[in-house]
């Protein structure tokens, strides 16, 4: 499979493939929201990503909607991965909105107890 040349940015939609796995952790190819910084995803050549389903856990505090005019669905904050992006970012399919980007930042606050 092909992969992307340069490294994704905050927010960016990124097409990853997460298998292997293990457990309850989600496998397959599938768009994932890019939630760590692009000065981190550059120079490290990772980028933390939460995968985004098509699934909804009705009163689930962890998934965020999103609707973008290429996927929807819902961010599982919860399913919080760090992904080596030359090997596992097939492509980027645009990007989530501020205020997507936004409730990601905010659940996961909920998620690590800092708020």
């Amino acid at each position: 499979m092909p992969h992307i040349e340069s490294y994704p940015k905050k927010g960016d939609i990124a097409w990853c493939t997460l298998n292997p796995i293990k457990g309850h952790e989600q496998s397959g190819l599938r768009p994932c929201v890019v939630i760590s910084g692009s000065i981190f995803n550059q120079k490290t050549g990772t980028a933390v990503v939460c995968p985004i389903t098509s699934k909804d856990k009705k009163d689930f505090y962890f998934r965020i909607v999103v609707e973008t005019l290429t996927v929807k669905g819902f961010i599982m904050a919860d399913q919080i991965r760090t992904v080596d992006w030359k090997e596992r970012v097939i492509r980027i399919d645009g990007s989530v909105s501020v205020s997507a980007l936004q409730k990601v930042y905010g659940t996961l606050s909920v998620l690590f107890d800092t708020v």
